[in-house]
This record gives C-alpha cells, sequence and structure tokens, in this order.
C-alpha cells in the first residue's frame, strides 16, 4: 500500500496504484503515480499488505516535488490530427505543446499511445522526436482512442494530451485513371489503369462497371482485380443480349470504379456513349426469277471472325423503284432466300442487309445502313390453273429440350410441297423462318438454336410448287426446358491478407449448355442451426472475400453457377468455419516458435532483423529489449511490435540507448491463437561517434543538438524541418555568385530586406516591384488584379476595366470573363453583349455557314443587283420580297413578317408552284396549270372569277373570254357559235352565275342534300326540262317540260315504279293459325270421348321482308293483307274469293271445283288425287276421320256422296242402289 499525503501531513490517502518489480533491480519496486499537481511536494509513506490483510507499519515518510508546468507542457493534439489512410489510422504530431511553441533543449520525445474504445489499456505505436506521423494497424470498423505524451531526456512525462477519436473505415481504393471504350468485334471491352499493387490500393477488392445501352437500360457488374496497371472488362454478345435485349444501334455509355475489402468506394469515372461498329460487310445479292416468287442468293463474309458474327439478313423489296418503298419481307440466316409473292408479277427492286449476333450491321461514313446492291426480278405467273394457295397446314409440338423444339407438321393437301415454320419469343414480335419440304401426312422438324425455359409461339404455312402460300396458321406455344449449368465443386476458404476476412474460392464446372454469366455467392451464419443468410455476392472469377465477420462466429460459403438465361445450378458448400477473435480464419494453434534476431550496431541505435517463421494463420512479432542478460520479456521490455521482419531500436520506455551499453534482444511470434515462447536473444551496444573527423556518410542520427553548426558546405536532403530559418540584418542566402538578378550565374538570391531574384528571369525588389524578364507558363493560379501592359492601356487580368476581369486595349477592343467582347473603331466593328450580337460593318462571308439559333434582321439583307435596284431578293424586318424586273418594278412575290392578325402573309403574281415538268403557274390574275396537252386557269377580274380548262390545242376555242351566264366551265367548248354562252353550254362541266351546276356522266358518290334545283337536262337559265326537279319538300319528275309525277313528303303522285323488284321490310305482329288435329283411336260404333285438340301457330312479332319480284308477291316470314270492309282476290277478272268481318266466300268456275288437301298442282288436278274435294255441282267428298268398313270387313270406306231430296221430288239419282259411301237423305 502507499500513501501519498499533503504537507500538513493529517491526512492519508491510498492511491491504489499497481505495483510492480523494478526491471532495472529486483530488489526494487516501481510505483507510477499519475495526475499530480506541477511544482508540489509530496510526502510518500509505504506498507505492506499481508495476504491475510492485515497491514504492516509504515515506513518513513520520503518526499518529492513533481516538475514544474514550464519544465515540459502536454502535446498538441487536435481532431485533424487522427485521420484515417489506407485503412490504418494515421497519427500527425505538428512538433510544437499545447500552446503552439517548439519544445525546448530539455524536450526528449513524444510517446504515441492508443487503444480500443472499450478497453482500457493503452499500448504505445511508437514516438516522436521531430514532427511527423506514424500509422497504426487496426481492425476495421472499430473506434479507437489516440492520445500523445511528451517525455523529457530525463524521461519525466507531461501531462497527456487531449484524447482524439476515430473509427477505423477505409475511404475506398485509388480512383481508376485512362478509362478507354472500344469494340473487339461484337464485345464491347473497357479498360482502365488500376494497380493493386499501388500505395493506397492495399485493401482493394474488385472492380464496378455500369454499362447504358441505347435503349436506356442500366445494369452493374462487379469483375476481379488482376495483377498489374490495366484492367480489363469484356461484355460479350451473351450477357449482352441477356441483360439488354435487341439493340437498333448497339453501344454503350457508364462508368467504372474500385471498391476495397471495407465496402469502401474509389470514385467513379465516366464513359461516354460508344456505337457499335460491325465487322459484317455488304453482300453481293443474286435474284433470279421463280413461278409465284424469286429467289435471292447472297455472297459470304469474307473472314471467319466476319463468319462467326454473322446471324441474319433482312431481304426488302419495293414495287416503286431502286431508291424507296422498300419493306422487309423475309428475315433469317437462310440462304439462298425464297420469297412468295402469289400471284402477282410486278417488277420488284431488292435489297439486302446483313445483321450480327447483337444486332449491329453494316453502316456507311454518315451512319445509314449499308445495304447489298439493288437487283431486279420479275416474278413468273404462279400457278396457272387458278392460282389457290394449298389448305393450311396444323402443326403440334413434342418435349422440348433447353434449346430446341421438336414439331409435327401434319398436310392433307396433296399439293403442299414444302412449309414455312416461324416462331419467335412470346414476349417479342419478329418471327424466325425455317423452311422445309413436306408430304401429306405427319412431317418431323426441329426448330434450334433456343434459350431456356423461355416460352416460343410457332405456326406453319404451307406452298405448293407455284409458291402459292396458304395463311399461317394459329400459332402455337412450347416452353422450352429449364437447363441448370453445371455446379462449381471444391470450394475452400483463405485468410485476406489483413487477416480479419475470408476469401472464398472454388473450381469452375467442366461444362455447361449455356456460357457462364457469373457465380451466385452467400455467406451464411450458423449453419447447422439457424441456418442465417448474411451476405449475398456475385463473383466473375470463381474467388470473392468476405469481411467484417463477428469474432469467434460460425460462418459457411455456398456457391452456384448461374448462366445467361438466368438458370441457377446445384450449389457448391464450403465447410462450416469458426472465425478467430479478429474475425479472420484461424487453425487454433499458436506459433510454436519465434526466430532468433540478428543485430547490427547504428549509430544511438540498433537495427534488428529476423527470418519469418512458418505458420498458418498471419503472424506479427513483438520486439524486446533490456540491459539484463537473459532478461523476461514483459510489457516493460517490449520495444514495439511489427508484422514485417525488421525493425530499428531507438529507446526503450521512451529512454534514449545508451553508449557503450549492451542490449539484449529477444522477438516472440504471436497470431490470433496466442504467443510461442520468446526466441534466442541477441545482443550488441549502439555505436557512437568519438572521434574529430566523421567519414561522409558516417553520421546516422535522428537528432543533432548543438548550439551553433560552422560549416562552409551542408550537404542534406531535408534541413529545417519544421523549423524557422531566420536571416539576421544584412543577411543573404544564394547561389552562385551572389549578386541581385541580372546575373545568370546567381540561381537564387534572398537578403534580409526581402528582395529576391531567380537568375536574370525575376527579381522581387525593395520597392515591392516584381518584374518577369521571359515567358510565365502556368497550368493554374489565379491572377489577383490586373496586369498592364507597358505604358499603354492594354491590360489582363482582374479588374481590367471597372469590375471586368479579361483582355483590355481600349473601349473598341476587349474580351471580358463574361463572355462580353468588342473587335473594331469607333461607331463600327462587331459586338457580343450579354449574349446578343451586334455587327456594324460590311460582313463578307465565303465558305459554307449556318445559323443553329435565332438572328434577328434589322437592317437588310439582299441577292443580286444592288439593295434597292436592279433584280434582287431581299430580306429586311418587314418580309422577304423578289424584284425581278429591275429598278423602279414593284416586288412580283412577298411573305410578310408584320402582317396583321389573320391577314395575308404570302403574296404573288408571277410564281410557280409543283414541280419542272408539272406545276401551277401563278399571274396578275391567273393561277393556271401547266401539264400534260391542256391546262386550267383559275381566273379573277374585278367583275367576275372563273375556272377555265383549256383543251389540247387541236380543239381549242378561241374568242372565248368571258361569260355572260356561266362562271365556271371545264373541257371542250362548241367550236362555234353565236355567243359565249352558247360556246360554253357545249361544256362537259359548267356552273352558271345564277348557281347551276351541268355536269353530262357525273358520278355523285356519298349524300345530296338540295331544297332547290334538279337532275336532268337543264336550260340555259338551269331550269330542268327533263328529268328531276327539287323545291323544299318536293321532287318533281319531268318530261317534255310537263310534270310526270310527284313525291310529297311520303306521298308518290302520278308516277310509275319500274324495276325487276322492290322490298319493304317491317317488323308486324301476328294472330296465327287455329289448327285442329284428327279424332283418335276413334270406332265404328261409337267416337264418344275421342275429341281431337287445336292449337295456334305463328303467332307473336314478326320482322318479315316483303318484295315484289317479277309480278310476285313474296313474305320471308308471315303475310298480312288488311282491308277496313271487304278484302277481294281477283283470279282474272272476276272476284274468286272475297272477305269480311261477317263471312267470306270462295267463287269457283270451271269444273275442278275447291280442292283441300296436299297437292302439287291446284289446277286442272283431278279429283283422285285429293283427300278432300267439293265439286262445282256440290258434290263433297271426305277421307281421314273414324274408320269406316266395307261389307267384306275391310277399311278404307269413306262417305262419298250425300243426296238429298222430298218425296215428291222427280230426282232420279244416278243409280237406284248408289254407290259405296253414298247416302241419301228424302224427306
Amino acid at each position: 500500500m502507499v500513501e501519498k499525503l499533503p504537507l500538513d501531513l493529517d491526512k492519508k490517502a491510498d492511491i491504489n496504484q499497481k505495483v510492480e518489480e523494478s526491471v532495472y533491480d529486483s530488489e526494487y519496486w516501481t510505483v507510477s503515480i499519475p495526475n499530480l499537481s506541477p511544482d508540489t511536494e509530496f510526502p510518500l509513506q509505504f506498507a505492506w499488505v499481508y495476504e491475510d490483510g492485515t497491514i504492516s507499519d509504515y515506513s518513513a515518510y520520503k518526499t518529492f516535488t513533481t516538475p514544474g508546468e514550464d519544465t515540459l507542457k502536454r502535446p498538441k493534439f487536435l481532431p485533424t490530427d487522427l485521420t484515417v489512410f489506407q485503412g490504418k489510422l494515421k497519427v500527425n504530431w505538428q512538433g510544437v505543446d499545447v500552446d503552439g511553441d517548439e519544445y525546448g533543449k530539455e524536450f526528449g520525445y513524444v510517446d504515441v499511445l492508443y487503444k480500443l474504445s472499450t478497453d482500457t489499456e493503452w499500448k504505445s505505436a511508437g514516438v516522436f522526436i521531430k514532427s511527423s506521423f506514424l500509422l497504426i494497424p487496426g481492425t476495421p470498423k472499430l473506434t479507437y482512442n489516440v492520445k500523445l505524451v511528451a517525455y523529457t531526456k530525463t524521461g519525466v512525462p507531461s501531462l497527456d494530451s487531449d484524447i482524439q477519436t476515430k473509427a477505423l473505415i477505409q475511404t475506398g481504393p485509388n480512383t481508376p485513371t485512362n478509362v478507354q471504350r472500344f469494340w473487339s468485334g461484337t464485345k464491347f471491352v473497357v479498360t482502365f489503369t488500376q494497380n493493386p499493387a499501388a500505395v493506397g490500393n492495399e485493401y482493394i477488392k474488385s472492380n464496378k462497371i455500369t454499362l447504358t445501352s441505347s435503349t436506356n437500360i442500366s445494369f452493374t457488374f462487379e469483375f476481379p482485380v488482376v495483377p498489374g496497371d490495366t484492367q480489363r472488362y469484356e461484355l460479350g454478345e451473351d450477357l449482352s443480349n441477356t441483360y439488354f435485349g435487341p439493340q437498333l444501334n448497339p453501344g454503350f455509355s457508364g462508368s467504372v470504379w474500385s471498391t476495397d475489402t471495407y465496402n469502401g468506394e474509389s470514385l467513379k469515372v465516366p464513359f461516354a456513349f460508344l456505337a457499335y461498329e460491325s465487322i459484317l460487310t455488304a453482300p453481293v445479292i443474286t435474284v433470279s426469277q421463280l413461278v409465284g416468287g424469286y429467289k435471292v442468293s447472297y455472297t459470304d463474309q469474307l473472314d471467319e471472325a466476319s463468319k462467326k458474327a454473322f446471324n441474319n439478313i433482312s431481304i426488302e423489296e419495293s414495287l416503286t423503284g431502286s431508291s424507296s418503298g422498300f419493306n422487309r419481307v423475309s428475315f433469317g440466316p437462310s440462304n439462298p432466300v425464297t420469297v412468295s409473292t402469289g400471284s402477282s408479277t410486278a417488277q420488284r427492286w431488292v435489297r439486302a442487309l446483313v445483321y450480327d449476333n447483337i444486332g449491329g450491321y453494316p453502316k456507311n461514313p454518315d451512319g445509314t445502313p449499308l445495304y447489298s446492291n439493288v437487283a431486279t426480278v420479275s416474278p413468273k405467273n404462279s400457278d396457272p390453273s387458278d392460282g389457290t394457295p394449298p389448305a393450311v397446314p396444323s402443326v403440334s409440338a413434342g418435349t422440348p429440350t433447353a434449346t430446341t423444339v421438336p414439331i409435327t407438321i401434319t398436310v392433307v393437301d396433296a399439293d403442299t410441297k414444302n412449309v414455312y415454320v416461324r416462331y419467335k419469343k412470346s414476349t417479342e414480335s419478329l418471327y424466325g423462318y425455317d423452311l422445309t419440304p413436306v408430304s401429306v401426312g405427319s412431317n418431323s422438324w426441329t426448330i434450334k438454336g433456343l434459350q431456356p425455359n423461355t416460352t416460343y409461339n410457332i405456326g406453319v404455312s404451307g406452298g405448293d410448287s407455284f409458291s402459292n402460300y396458304s395463311a399461317y396458321s394459329a400459332d402455337i406455344s412450347a416452353v422450352t426446358a429449364s437447363s441448370a449449368p453445371g455446379a462449381p465443386s471444391n470450394v475452400t476458404l483463405s485468410n485476406l491478407s489483413s487477416g480479419v476476412g475470408v476469401v472464398a474460392s472454388w473450381t469452375a464446372p467442366a461444362t455447361t449448355a449455356l456460357s457462364i454469366s457469373k457465380y451466385k455467392v452467400e455467406l451464411r451464419k450458423d449453419p447447422a442451426t439457424t441456418n442465417t443468410l448474411i451476405q449475398t455476392q456475385y463473383s466473375f472469377s470463381t474467388n470473392i472475400s468476405f469481411s467484417g465477420l463477428s469474432p469467434s462466429s460460425i460462418y459457411q460459403v455456398t456457391v452456384f453457377t448461374e448462366d445467361v438465361s438466368g438458370t441457377f445450378s446445384a450449389s457448391a458448400s464450403s465447410a462450416a468455419f469458426t472465425t478467430n477473435t479478429s474475425g479472420g480464419l484461424s487453425d487454433g494453434i499458436a506459433p510454436t516458435s519465434s526466430p532468433t534476431p540478428v543485430v547490427t550496431p547504428l549509430y544511438g541505435a540498433l537495427e534488428v532483423r529476423w527470418t519469418p517463421i512458418v505458420n498458418a494463420d498471419i503472424v506479427t512479432y513483438e520486439v524486446h529489449a533490456s540491459t539484463t542478460n537473459n532478461f523476461t520479456p514483459s510489457i516493460a521490455t517490449k520495444v514495439l511490435e511489427v508484422a514485417g521482419t525488421f525493425a530499428i531500436i531507438k529507446t526503450i520506455s521512451g529512454t534514449p540507448l545508451v553508449y557503450d551499453t549492451i542490449y539484449y534482444v529477444k522477438i516472440i511470434a504471436k497470431d490470433v491463437d496466442g504467443s510461442a515462447a520468446a526466441g534466442t536473444q541477441a545482443f550488441e551496444k549502439p555505436s557512437k561517434v568519438d572521434n574529430g573527423d566523421i567519414a561522409a556518410g558516417a553520421v546516422r542520427a535522428n537528432v543533432i543538438l548543438a548550439g551553433s553548426i560552422t560549416a562552409t558546405q551542408m550537404d542534406a536532403d531535408n534541413l529545417f524541418v519544421g523549423k524557422t530559418f531566420k536571416i539576421g540584418t544584412g543577411g543573404v542566402i544564394f547561389s552562385g555568385t551572389g549578386a541581385l538578378h541580372g546575373n545568370v550565374d546567381t540561381g537564387f538570391y534572398l537578403d534580409s530586406t526581402g528582395q529576391f531574384s531567380l537568375k536574370d528571369k525575376l527579381i522581387f525588389s525593395s520597392a515591392g516591384n516584381l518584374t518577369v524578364n521571359g515567358i510565365i507558363n502556368a497550368d493554374s493560379g489565379t491572377l489577383k488584379g490586373a496586369l498592364a501592359i507597358d505604358a499603354t492601356n492594354m491590360k489582363f487580368g482582374k479588374g481590367v476595366k471597372d469590375s471586368f476581369n479579361g483582355i483590355y486595349i481600349d473601349d473598341n477592343n476587349y474580351w471580358y470573363s463574361n463572355g462580353n467582347f468588342r473587335a473594331g473603331g469607333a461607331g463600327t466593328g462587331i459586338t457580343s453583349t450579354g449574349g446578343s450580337l451586334s455587327i456594324v460593318s460590311p460582313v463578307t462571308i465565303t465558305g459554307t455557314s449556318s445559323v443553329t439559333g435565332n438572328l434577328g434582321v434589322t437592317g437588310t439583307i439582299y441577292s443580286g443587283g444592288a439593295v434597292s435596284s436592279g433584280q434582287r431578293t431581299v430580306l429586311n424586318s418587314a418580309g422577304i420580297y423578289a424584284y425581278p424586273d429591275g429598278a423602279g418594278a414593284a416586288a412580283t412575290t412577298s411573305i410578310f413578317a408584320n402582317a396583321a392578325a389573320g391577314g395575308v402573309t404570302f403574296a404573288t403574281e408571277r410564281g410557280r408552284l409543283g414541280s419542272s415538268s408539272n406545276y401551277w403557274l401563278v399571274g396578275a390574275n391567273t393561277i393556271s396549270s401547266v401539264a400534260g396537252s391542256g391546262s386550267v386557269t383559275l381566273e379573277s377580274s374585278a367583275t367576275n372569277a372563273r375556272i377555265v380548262t383549256s383543251p389540247s390545242a387541236a380543239t381549242s376555242t378561241s374568242g372565248v373570254s368571258g361569260s355572260g351566264s356561266y362562271g365556271i366551265w371545264a373541257g371542250a367548248l362548241a367550236t362555234s357559235g353565236s355567243s359565249t354562252d352558247a360556246q360554253i353550254a357545249a361544256a362537259p362541266f359548267s356552273v352558271t352565275h345564277a348557281g347551276a351546276l351541268i355536269a353530262n356522266s357525273a358520278t355523285i358518290r356519298g349524300k345530296v342534300t338540295a331544297t332547290s334545283g334538279g337532275f336532268g337536262t337543264v336550260d340555259a337559265n338551269g331550269d330542268v326540262t327533263s328529268g328531276w326537279r327539287i323545291s323544299a319538300n318536293t321532287i318533281q319528275a319531268y318530261g317534255s317540260g310537263a310534270t310526270a309525277g310527284t313525291i310529297n313528303g311520303g306521298n308518290i303522285t302520278g308516277a310509275t315504279i319500274t324495276g325487276s323488284s322492290f322490298n319493304i321490310t317491317k317488323e308486324i305482329g301476328f294472330s296465327g293459325v287455329l289448327t285442329v288435329s284428327d279424332i283418335t283411336n276413334a270406332a265404328e260404333d261409337s267416337d264418344n270421348g275421342n275429341a281431337g285438340t287445336s292449337s295456334t301457330i305463328n303467332s307473336g312479332n314478326q320482322t318479315i321482308t316483303m318484295s315484289f319480284t317479277d309480278g310476285l308477291i313474296n313474305s320471308t316470314g308471315s303475310l298480312i293483307v288488311k282491308a277496313a270492309n271487304t278484302l277481294e282476290l281477283y283470279g282474272g277478272s272476276a272476284v274468286a274469293a272475297s272477305f269480311s268481318a261477317s263471312g267470306h266466300s270462295i267463287i269457283t268456275s270451271g269444273t275442278t271445283g275447291l280442292y283441300i288437301g296436299n297437292t302439287s298442282n291446284v289446277e286442272g288436278a283431278t279429283s283422285a288425287s285429293h283427300p278432300s274435294f267439293v265439286t262445282i255441282d256440290g258434290r263433297m267428298r271426305m277421307r281421314k276421320g273414324a274408320p269406316l268398313y266395307y261389307p267384306n270387313g275391310s277399311t278404307g270406306a269413306y262417305i262419298r256422296n250425300i243426296y238429298v231430296k222430298s218425296a215428291a221430288s222427280t230426282y232420279t239419282p244416278p243409280s237406284s242402289v248408289g254407290h259405296i259411301g253414298d247416302i241419301m237423305v228424302t224427306y
């Protein structure tokens, strides 16, 4: 127990400090007492504390005085002095104390102490003897505390500096440079400079690239870092098609960057869009004639790379010419290509365009497609019989594989000779085509080159020998099989170089159906229990790293192969592994031995080297030193800990090494699992300089302390580092002869008055003037003011004129940084102010110029003679004017810029509208067509306007220049006539001023609405003399000047409807027809209770069409004939039947009477052919009813005649006994 007492000694306080055996003398104990007040006397007493807790008597008091405050202040240590660099803590010391002052001669060194923010024990990372920095390795993402303590030469420490805190977060690798992109065949390639061995890339993990296609689709890919300066990424056609789909103009833009194991990222470096340039060349096509079509053959690509890149050819045809009107008629890889044209034999112009695997095609220098030559062909007439295509075949799909679909084509038409098979992805619109010969029945075909796990639509079209093709069958659907790629194998693990993570590696599968896209890698925690997914990463190589793992935790890595179709393989997993306390891999075994050092003396220091041991885990080495032979290493003897095999010892526990003293050195090897025993010690003494003459290069020391150094020459790389260099009054520093300026032999000159010069090129005088004799080359910098050129007004720099920056010559010539400039003389020249350009002087333009923005005109732009005379065209603020007639003549064509709203903007009395051969000619008051052998003229004057169609010269009529009654006419006129009207009246088409329109053989389509006028032959006044006249609600038929009939509203008066037929359609309600069934089961002796049944048929509403055709009235349904009183039906000139509400009668004539029953011939039939009839003389025959029997017992008897007579009648029946079936009644 140690107690410190205040000076009055009346109160004791146990300071409870740790007591350790002295490393210098085992007879003594070391006690450190912190936080004592400076320049204060303290008494101490000591007592033993025994194991049973009792305390011995205290010793006598021992007093000591702490150093004064002004002896050594604590170091200055700001938050900005602790940063992160390349994954390590960077500690910077400015070489001054807390007040910013340099330490005096009593200063020894500054110790750098650090610890995890969660720990209590501070560790030494090294010392400063001057302003400098050092790096402290640590565990990523953990937080550290750092402080500084200054020591005197005698080892007395200062108070602690401020404690600074920093989380160890990596800032990212170096930024990629020299980014290049180009196309290599169908691969898009990006290269850039990024060396993983460069300073700043110690923790680099992978590269990343984002690509954006011409269709604005973006994806980000990760790819591995390779040794060397150049990194390279290639996007092949498989990946391009999988991720970006087809592009009409393939190309990419994007950016690249690098990442590290701590998820840090470099800056992203963008690159511009680069369009794809296909390596294909335009083919040469040959077209041959076929029946009902033609065949196109084309030349192959020139080299193997182009042949491999070729994918499809597009055949296009035009029916109008070789330069326009082309449409695609075939697309696919076949050679030759057969194109069907059906029955058309019209000439075709044919061309072709080839496409590669990613949709690229050859181009002209201007970027337009480079087509093949254009060939012409006229197909032969198709099937001379009828040109009918065969019946549509059917198709069914078999069991697809990953890349093929087998199909069965069923042909039912013997004329079918071949079949086109079309197929496409269900998500796309463009079909591919196969052509295969077939025969009647089932035909097999396999569609190849498909993608796995994809739905395809398939249809077929049959063709005959004359290339007549049927329509395509309805598409069927087929889904290709999923094709899992081969699984990776042999997943192994190793430590990251930093020791704080793992690297997973695996073997790629031997074979895959499709190209491998990437690998999916999963990191799972506690695989035997919760199996929690921690991370999912994707790798384009066969390794990947994981960092930030939890210490002492169980993990497992699982890897899947993914092909370009997005299908994953079965998985392959590593063995489960347990991280060590640093979050890395560990074999669980501490190093078994430590190396033996080799110590070399240095001036005031010792150099220590050793051979690294062999160990599964990453090893660090503790370097221990002591003046005690065979010492036991402890925290007091630990000088430093390094990962390498080299160290220099300058101090032990902050105390510099002592000359002529033997120091013993031991090395302890350690890893995350523990430490080995210390290795064999080595020893040596520090060297010292003890002679008067020192050989060149013989002094090696961190610090040389001297009150004064006198030397003729000082040769050193660094002088006065972190110190102030002062020149006393009258002092000079120079190189060369020592003369100020003007002397090429004085390379540098600086004196105590501030004068400064560099040879004869630059001088700063004591008056404050800087003179430059030569050229100033500067890549960057800032000019704070304006520089004048000699004694002129010319200046450049800042504030050259008022507040403007730039170049100023005079008020008429300047160029400012805000974009304003002027060049010229007083009142003339070119001026740009605020984005507006003004030119006040003649302008001569040679060559080709263009205006991409807006150009306003306040003066005049002209071409031709002069601005106001001669033949010329003028553009000014009022518009554009053409003067072809020279001086004094008015403009013949004008475009007005200041027309009023709704006003005229264009006027011409001499112009042409149309092509050079077919056009309209505009005159002073006419517009005339010039085409073929005739013309049409639109003519206006003060009194009338007309349209005149002039016939050919052979039929033209002269003398027709005006009209009395006609305003518009067209066609040939009468060759002679007593008047203009008489000549015009013969024209095929004319319109009178009164509005009458005369058109011979006119066809009018659509709706005609008229409240007056008519159709037919008209007189000079436009009145119809033969035809139809129209008034507000009446149409009258005229013939020979008289009315022949009238349609007024819904009535037709005095008219005859002629023609083969006309129809009337309407919905009508019908009452129906009552029917009665026969009596059933009637017997000769009794028919009681055997009544028949009745029903109504054809009742209700029916929509019928009644037609009057060739004298017959027909109805598509029932027919109703209504009469208010009596309805009579005539047969010839006599009434055949009459019907009224009170009774009906049927009147017959001749000898046949009335027949009821089924007959096909009403007139002339005999009574025997009808079941029932009534003769003209009143006799009636009936059949059907109850069975009647003949006397012999057979059925078929019937009632034939009924005779009724009175007893007094003299009538005698035809037979006294009558006939079978006769009934005679006498009364």
